[in-house]
Formats: C-alpha cells, sequence, structure tokens
C-alpha cells in the first residue's frame, strides 16, 4: 500500500508520506491510549454515568462548528498559495476562533440550561465543565500553519505529551474513584497543555512571531465567505454524527446512550484514517488542480485508497464484533455488539465523504458539501424518530448507516457538480487492480 501511496503523490510524495506517518503516530497514540482508557472509564462508571459522559460530549460537540468557523480547510489553502502574509493570516484565523469560541460557550451553557437542567443537572454540569475547552481551540491555527507546510511531526510530538500527561491523570481519576464531572475536566486539561505547548513553540521557534500577529478585516471577511458553507456544513455533519445520541437520551435514557457510545466509539476510531490521509495529501492536490489529467488520477487513486481501507476494517471487525465487545467492555454492556454490526459499515461512507469533502473545497463547490450534509441530517432525524422507538439502539445505528450513505453517495446523483464524483469513487475501486 504505501508503494502504491508514492506512486499515486508523484511530486513531493517523500514529505507527504512522512507527513502522513507523523500524523498516524499523532491519531495511533491517540487511538490506543483513549481505547484503554475509554474501556476503563467505561466499566468503571457503568452505562447510565457514561451514557451521561458521552451525551454531553455529544452535545458539545454541536457547537465546535461556531468555534472551527470552517478554517481548518480554508485557512490551510490559504497559507499553501501564499495570497496573504503568514502572520496576517494566524492573527486574523486566531481572533476569529477566539470569538466564536466564546460564541460557542454562551450558546452551549444557554442551550443545555434549557433543556437538561431540570431534568438531570448532571448531565448540564458535564456540558458546562465541557464547553470552556472551546476557548483551547482557538489555539489551533498554529496546528494548521504546521499542516500545511508538511511539519505535522511538530504538532504530533507536542500534543501527544499534553495527551500523556491527561491519560495518567485520568488513571489518577479511575484509581481514586473520581466522580464523572472530573472526566469532563480531564477534556480541558488536555486541550490546555496542548495549547500551552503549542504557545511555547511558537514563541520560540515559530517562523513567524507571535507578536507579529496580526488582524486583517479584508482577511476576515474573505475567508467567511470562503468558508460560511463549511461553517454550517460543518454543524450539520456534526449533527448528524451526535443527534443519535441526543435522541437516544431523551427517548431512552443514558444507560442506553452507554451501550451505544461504547460501540460508535470502536467505529469511530478508524474515522481518523481518511483526515490524516486526505489532510496531508490536500496540498497536493490543490497544487495539481491546473493539470486537469493529474488532478483527477490522483483522486481515483485516494478514493481507491479509501474505500479498500474501509471496506477491509468492517468486514475484519463484523467477525469479531461479539469477542471485541464482551473482552473491552464486559456483560454491563451486552447488546452493544449489534450496534457495532451495523454501524462499522457506515465507514466506507464517512472515508469517501471526507475525501469529497475536499475535492469541493478545492473546486470552490463548498456549497454543494452543506446540501449533502443537509440531505444526510434530515434523513437520520426522520428514521432515528421512527427506528430508535421500533428497534432501540440498533435502529440509530441503521438510520446512521444509511444517513452516511445519502450524504456521500445517494446524494451525488442529484447535483450535476457532484454527478463526476461518483464516478471517481467508481474507477477508484478498479485502481489497484491497474496499477498492478
Amino acid at each position: 500500500m504505501t508503494t502504491f501511496i508514492l506512486k499515486f503523490l508523484n511530486s513531493g510524495s517523500g514529505k507527504i508520506i512522512n507527513n502522513i506517518i507523523w500524523l498516524f503516530l499523532d491519531k495511533g497514540i491517540k487511538m490506543v491510549l483513549g481505547l484503554v482508557i475509554g474501556v476503563w472509564i467505561a466499566r468503571y462508571l457503568g452505562p447510565e454515568q457514561f451514557g451521561k459522559l458521552n451525551y454531553g460530549q455529544a452535545f458539545i460537540a454541536i457547537f465546535s462548528a461556531f468555534v472551527n468557523l470552517g478554517l481548518d480547510t480554508t485557512l490551510v489553502k490559504e497559507f499553501v498559495t501564499k495570497d496573504h502574509p503568514d502572520n496576517h493570516l494566524l492573527g486574523t484565523g486566531f481572533i476569529m476562533r477566539f470569538l466564536g469560541a466564546l460564541a460557542a460557550v454562551i450558546l452551549a451553557l444557554s442551550t443545555s440550561y434549557l433543556l437538561d437542567y431540570n431534568q438531570d443537572q448532571t448531565s448540564f454540569f458535564v456540558i458546562a465543565i465541557l464547553s470552556f475547552s472551546f476557548i483551547f481551540q482557538s489555539i489551533d491555527v498554529i496546528d494548521l500553519y504546521l499542516q500545511a507546510h508538511l511539519k505535522s511531526r511538530i504538532s504530533v510530538i507536542l500534543k501527544n505529551s499534553a495527551y500523556v500527561l491527561t491519560s495518567l491523570f485520568k488513571i489518577y481519576l479511575l484509581i481514586n474513584n473520581y466522580s464523572v464531572f472530573f472526566f469532563a475536566l480531564a477534556t480541558i486539561i488536555d486541550l490546555c497543555l496542548a495549547s500551552i505547548f503549542l504557545l511555547v513553540y511558537t514563541n520560540n521557534r515559530f517562523v513567524t512571531d507571535i507578536k507579529e500577529w496580526t488582524w486583517e478585516t479584508a482577511i476576515a471577511k474573505s475567508l467567511l465567505r470562503a468558508s460560511w458553507p463549511l461553517i454550517i456544513s460543518a454543524l450539520t455533519v456534526i449533527l448528524y454524527m451526535r443527534i443519535d445520541q441526543i435522541m437516544i437520551k431523551n427517548l431512552l435514557g443514558s444507560s442506553e446512550v452507554g451501550k451505544y457510545s461504547a460501540a460508535v466509539r470502536i467505529t469511530e476510531l478508524f474515522f481518523i484514517i481518511p483526515m490524516v490521509i486526505t489532510n496531508s495529501v490536500f496540498p497536493s492536490l490543490v497544487r495539481s488542480k491546473n493539470d486537469n489529467y493529474l488532478y483527477k488520477q490522483k483522486l481515483i487513486k485516494l478514493y481507491g485508497i479509501l474505500i479498500y481501507i474501509s471496506l477491509l476494517l468492517s468486514m475484519s471487525i463484523v467477525v469479531f464484533s461479539s469477542p471485541i465487545i464482551s473482552l473491552l467492555y464486559g456483560q454491563q454492556y451486552e447488546g452493544a455488539a449489534s450496534v457495532l454490526n451495523i454501524h462499522v459499515w457506515s465507514s466506507l461512507f464517512v472515508f469517501i465523504g471526507v475525501a469529497s469533502s475536499q475535492q469541493l473545497v478545492i473546486e470552490g463547490k463548498s456549497t454543494v458539501s452543506l446540501y449533502r450534509t443537509m440531505i444526510g441530517l434530515i434523513t437520520n432525524i426522520i428514521l432515528n424518530t421512527i427506528l430508535i422507538p421500533l428497534f432501540g439502539i440498533q435502529g440509530a445505528a441503521f438510520a446512521t448507516l444509511v444517513s452516511y450513505a445519502t450524504s456521500s453517495f445517494i446524494s451525488n446523483f442529484l447535483f450535476h457538480s457532484t454527478k463526476g464524483i461518483t464516478k471517481l469513487y467508481l474507477k477508484g475501486i478498479f485502481v489497484i487492480r491497474r496499477e498492478n
């Protein structure tokens, strides 16, 4: 597979492969630690309290779109094209995300107070603690700069250092029998430490001194014009990734959220794979855009890689789903295996959806990405409303699978500008055989 990716990338492949390796190292460490400690937390808290923690995380995730402001893609693109000085982009991006973070905190607290405070104060206070994590996410403009310059190794080292320290803190909480609120606090500590490490690095080693970061109103307007569809799209994506847990909580209770989340977390461990690969390949795709043949060939091979990885993972998980759930979570999470068997197939549509969203950004069709995700969200809400009362958490898993398929694949037939993407998907299925 590595040889195939090298052929796919052509120019600059060594740097991109190196970037992918470092990003996978970053995510890999988090995956292993996250799985081990996450399972320990799930066993320790039990389905009810674990469900409240996951409900809080799902609730908070909805408002993260106001922090990111769609800049994860558009700002990287600006760093690559170099239409503006880096210090102007960094300063403007930081202030935009900080203001978005303040708005997200206020919105999250207000909404949770109205929905949860009288019925479930534990969930409200978990959400209140988690909401302040938004403030530290504004520092991630540094990470975006490093991604654009294929220097993810630096960010990996810094963020993983924070993550390891936070994991040790979680182990301390587990050993000493702390409540669910402290596990929510650990999320803030992780982001706080990562932000501090990034800022210290910036102050000592960065090409652009943080004191030189400058706000530019014209750049902010330009970024918002390019990213507003991505903001709404990201909000929509998060909603249809998390609305199932919110609806399960309200229809079935926290315990069922805990069981459902246990299964979903296994599938979502693999969702970082397309993000790592596409984020590393993104600068190469931007540079090849003017050569239509090369650009399309790279996309076909990218889709091929993602399709085969997702299918291999899905089939492997289905074969071993029951022993995986039993070994990891124990009898108290019985029923999660059937959810996993359904939910894991959504990875195929998530993988190609991540890549096609990047393609739409490069081609200036971000609005179409918004339409696709809105269709997926509507599909998910309708199906969850029907299927959760009938089939419980298994119905929610099926609703999620169908909504992902609708957004990433079926919706392409509704728009003239996306019909070509489906052809690229299909060509990607046979690309490895052609290479051999």
